[in-house]
């Protein structure tokens, strides 16, 4: 009983890490392309996605350990 609330327990702290991970390049892809709005130029817009496709970059290199973790096949690697 103890031993499977341990694991328990042990899930729940990854899953918590795990969306923590996933979090993070979405709100600085959303803060990228909002702020590349704002400044309104081409070069600030290009740059802006530029930065925004390399978080979605690493939201799905997060995606990828997630699958692993569940035993799923992988797929094309992300750079």
């Amino acid at each position: 009983m103890e031993r499977t609330k341990l694991r328990q327990n042990a899930m729940l702290a990854n899953a918590r890490e795990e969306l923590h991970d996933l979090s993070q390049p979405v709100t600085a892809v959303l803060c990228l392309l909002e702020l590349a709005k704002l400044q309104g130029d081409d070069r600030s817009m290009r740059e802006g996605i530029d930065n925004a496709l390399k978080e979605c970059a690493r939201l799905m290199r997060s995606v990828q350990r997630m699958r692993f973790a569940l035993g799923e096949p992988e797929e094309e690697e992300i750079v």
